[in-house]
């Protein structure tokens, strides 16, 4: 039924890049500021909601006819895109780079049939069914056989060069490339940079996060690593050209870490994917005390010539999940049960670190594994793609048998029983109490925790005694008084009331942390 009102005319917009690298970049922006001007001269025409984006799709490959422009020619089938709308489109090979009679038959013929006209916004051309029939018909050939033969040419020169810098590599000749932070243009080590990326991923392995690391890195005043961003530094450790390896090809270039501690940081990173780290903090005791009643981390609160507390971050939400949790725990409080039960959480954390020769040989080969079994799959899917290359074949078969080789090795790695020594042991104490932001990232990676309720009481995760009692301040002896089994200690104030709130409990108490004891 014709009810008299004219059909609106839409605009539809379809992007897509070459490269999934390209999504990050301005390419979108442009396209999209292209069709913002189309439509400022084009009044008649109203931008539509319908958008089909098929970022990252390959269109020498023609991959994208099953994704955004499948779902665009799916659309003009069903009626979604009438006749009477335009699809804009930066230009020809934005369509597609399908030859030439795919390309005609598989995108351009069914939408415009369908009354659908293409809109090229590099030259301005409208092409309808109409067209075809004139001089526009040769100008799209021209415009698909250009776009065809330039990736043809581009893919070919990519392949070349990939080819010949991996022949080199394998002579042991450095390949021409952009390289890590750490290496010059000739790849070789930066020798002033080089102990600080090192440093870098030793404190990843360790707990630490990105923007810590990152602070660590600014603070040594070094210009190369100001300005730097977390995503940056995430790269960098997970870059094999930090073990000399570029792709599969061993010893290219000089390692800047073992592939012990590399494949350590790699770890971390797959279990951060399923285990989300604490936020970056500049208080070390961050993410290990806790509430007792909604969970949620301690904040320091840190006061002018008084000492610091810590309350539950949760008390001051103005939501109505604020919590009724309003105990302050003095600082000096917390540290000083941290240091009556932290002993065997430190020893665990200092023993998953100063690891065996068989546990580092355990991690390299189960890494190795893991990078192999994933190119594996990769080649996998190219020949179920392309069919059974010779080459392709031949990979698979070293490949697999390299990885045969390293499972064989590591099912015949026993377990050796060594445990780390005292004195090292004691050694990584001194080092964790003169860093504190170390201690805190130990603590946390073997799960050492501090649980405070509103009552005072105080439990913690670790240690002989795990059930405390915060008593308060007692005003005669200028002391907290805690509890904690059958012991009763106070604890003096004035060391932490002197210092703005921050002082070594170890010190204020005369205390030494002994490891040679049971």
């Amino acid at each position: 039924m014709n009810t008299g009102h004219p059909v609106t005319k839409r605009a539809i917009s379809y992007i897509r890049f070459s490269t999934g690298k390209q999504t990050k970049g301005s390419s979108e922006w442009r396209q999209d500021a292209k069709v913002r001007d189309w439509l400022d001269s084009h009044p008649d025409y109203e931008p539509s909601d319908l958008s089909f984006e098929d970022l990252g799709k390959s269109g020498w490959k023609g991959a994208h006819i099953e994704g955004g422009m499948g779902e665009l020619l799916a659309a003009v089938e069903w009626g979604s895109i009438r006749s009477g709308d335009v699809v804009l489109i930066e230009a020809l090979d934005r369509a597609g780079r399908l030859p030439l009679m795919q390309m005609l038959n598989k995108v351009i013929t069914p939408i415009l049939e369908a009354g659908v006209s293409l809109v090229t916004m590099d030259d301005g051309f409208t092409y309808t069914a109409e067209s075809l029939d004139g001089v526009h018909a040769h100008v799209l050939v021209a415009k698909i056989q250009a776009a065809n033969q330039f990736s043809e040419r581009l893919s070919e020169r990519v392949t070349k060069s990939y080819k010949k810098r991996r022949e080199e590599a394998a002579q042991g000749k450095i390949p021409k490339r952009r390289t890590p932070l750490w290496l010059d243009g000739d790849g070789k080590l930066i020798e002033h940079l080089a102990p600080h990326i090192k440093t870098a991923f030793e404190l990843y392995a360790d707990g630490f996060g990105e923007r810590r690391i990152l602070r660590r890195l600014q603070e040594t005043e070094i210009p190369e690593f100001q300005g730097l961003y977390g995503s940056t530094l995430k790269r960098w450790l997970q870059n094999k050209i930090a073990i000399g390896n570029w792709g599969d090809i061993v010893n290219v270039y000089p390692r800047v870490v073992d592939p012990e501690l590399f494949y350590r940081v790699q770890e971390r990173i797959a279990g951060n994917k399923t285990t989300r780290p604490s936020s970056p903090s500049k208080h070390e005791l961050t993410g290990i005390v806790k509430c007792a009643h909604c969970g949620r981390n301690y904040n320091y609160h840190v006061f002018k010539e008084q000492p610091t507390v810590l309350q539950c971050s949760n008390r001051f939400m103005s939501t109505a999940e604020k919590c009724e949790n309003s105990k302050s725990v003095p600082l000096g409080v917390v540290q000083y049960i941290l240091l009556r039960t932290s002993k065997q959480a430190r020893i665990d954390a200092i023993q998953k670190k100063k690891l065996t020769v068989n546990q580092k040989r355990t991690i390299v080969l189960e890494g190795e594994i893991a990078s192999l079994t994933q190119r594996l799959q990769g080649i996998a899917r190219v020949i179920a793609a392309t069919g059974d290359e010779e080459e392709l074949v031949e990979q698979v078969r070293l490949l697999s048998a390299q990885r045969k080789e390293m499972r064989a090795e590591l099912a015949m790695i026993a377990a050796s029983g060594d445990v780390v020594s005292v004195m090292d042991q004691v050694k990584d104490i001194q080092i964790t109490n003169d860093d504190p932001m170390q201690l805190g990232a130990d603590l946390q990676s073997v799960g050492y925790t501090i649980i405070c309720d509103m009552n005072g009481g105080i439990a913690t995760s670790h240690g002989d005694c795990k059930e405390w009692q915060y008593v308060g301040y007692e005003r005669k002896r200028d002391a907290y008084i805690v509890k904690g089994g059958e012991d009763t200690t106070a604890i003096p104030v004035a060391p932490f009331r002197e210092t703005a709130g921050t002082v070594n409990i170890m010190a204020a108490l005369g205390l030494e942390l002994d490891l040679t004891k049971e």
